[in-house]
């Protein structure tokens, strides 16, 4: 049977419009599992990646109303506990849906260490924002914490923190183990939990990985047949929102890349995806594809969404 590595965009685990509650999030985790299905029906076998950001954003949140008594808990922690929420729920309803299928034999979330470079140019300028927007005075106050924070017109003031490429994924001879056993993964969730290598021990780093790239490092390193990622737009475009839009339902790594150069893909928005499915696509040889989390099958099998070659 075919591995397919899935990484789920926040639509797949928050409403659009959310008071960040247990219950949003286990229902929308619910019906997203109900997809998830489809692709297990059809025989792939699964590891899944998932973001985290709203759930990291609401647990700073917690730490900041908190913190008169006690320390706001680091990035990596927050990283940490959110993986164990999130897959929590998947494996729950999973479980649920699959219980009585022949052959199922459970669902497995992996807290899940990524190394990064501790020299990579990210630490040096951060720039992903995490949490919310921040009054003056909040910021003012935060900043004397050592906090780094820019300014949104419009909107406040955001913390904004490293965002360092993954390097190499701790467990992926565990994740690999339960594959091979026949178990569905969760792993790798919100990027991974960032750690540095000093003096043979790994510590934990400040700071967050983009998912789309985890899922892309995961998939390489267990030889995955697909890398599916899973969004809230059908297919990748050309001159998106703008005039002349226009769909791409398959093109070559290279064109991939010669489009990036371009500027067509947003950094904040559909270039990692963009990357992460390169960096795939060149690794191993195989597709990977991005669309719609309604559709998973379809873009699996290159009937939806773009499909990104070798």
């Amino acid at each position: 049977m075919e591995l397919v590595v899935v990484c789920l965009g926040g639509n797949a685990l928050m409403p659009p419009v959310s008071r960040f509650s247990i219950e949003e999030q286990d229902n929308t985790i619910a019906e997203t599992c109900k997809l998830l299905v489809k692709l297990v029906d059809r025989g792939y076998r699964l590891v899944i990646v998932h973001g985290n950001g709203p759930q990291v954003g609401a647990r700073i949140e917690q730490c900041l109303a908190a913190r008169e008594l006690m320390k706001p808990f680091p990035l990596d922690v927050l990283d940490a506990e959110t993986q164990g929420q999130i897959g929590y729920m998947i494996q729950k309803h999973l479980a649920s849906l699959l219980a009585s299928r022949r052959g199922f034999r459970g669902c497995v979330t992996v807290v899940t260490q990524v190394v990064v470079d501790p020299e990579d140019e990210a630490f040096k300028k951060p720039t992903k924002p995490v949490g919310r927007a921040l009054s003056r005075e909040e910021a003012e106050h935060l900043a004397r914490e050592g906090w780094s924070l820019v300014e949104e017109v419009g909107r406040g003031y955001r913390r904004v923190v490293p965002s360092p490429k993954p390097v190499k994924v701790v467990e992926t001879d565990a994740v690999r183990t339960l594959v091979e056993a026949g178990f569905i993964v969760v792993a790798g969730g919100g990027g991974g939990i960032p750690v540095v290598e000093a003096d043979s021990k790994l510590m934990g780093a400040e700071a967050v990985i983009d998912k789309d790239r985890t899922a892309a490092k995961i998939a390489i390193e267990l030889g995955a047949d697909l890398l599916l990622i899973l969004t809230d737009v059908d297919c990748v475009y050309v001159n998106f929102r703008k005039p002349g839009e226009k769909p791409i339902r398959r093109m070559t790594a290279k064109e991939a890349r010669e489009l990036l150069a371009r500027g067509e893909f947003p950094p904040g928005n559909m270039g990692p995806k963009v990357e992460a499915c390169i960096e795939f696509a060149e690794a191993t040889g195989n597709p990977a594809a991005i669309g719609h989390l309604s559709k998973p099958v379809e873009t699996a099998e290159g009937k939806a969404g773009t499909m990104i070659v070798p």
